[in-house]
């Protein structure tokens, strides 16, 4: 499903699984950064319509929306969890943060392409 640089192969790749979601936020930065102008290449399509899904699936739901804003500037779950507790006045455990990350904000944005 993904070459040896990490990137998702275009054949079957699916936004409805939260796994491929998972994967594109984690590469996040570098994808965005290689599609950057390339209209007429498959990474820039799966790239906006991964950005307008996020949009929908998360805003409802500030404290993802800013734990996805943290991880894609390259935070570490130690500073994030600084930041969540300065601005929403909770303590999250790191292991809860990456929990989020790794699986429910993943599946929140696969469910919402599904809607």
């Amino acid at each position: 499903m993904f070459d040896d640089d990490g990137y998702p192969i275009p054949e079957g790749i699916s936004l409805l699984r939260p796994e491929v979601c998972s994967a594109v936020l984690c590469n996040y930065s570098r994808l965005k950064q290689d599609s950057w102008g390339e209209y007429d290449k498959d990474l820039w399509y799966l790239m906006e319509d991964f950005d307008k899904l996020c949009d929908i699936a998360l805003k409802n739901y500030p404290l993802y929306d800013r734990i996805v804003e943290y991880k894609i500037d390259g935070l570490q779950n130690i500073d994030i969890q600084e930041k969540i507790q300065m601005e929403f006045g909770i303590k999250h455990s790191l292991e809860y943060i990456s929990s989020l990350w790794r699986n429910k904000i993943p599946k929140l944005i696969a469910s919402t392409a599904e809607d």
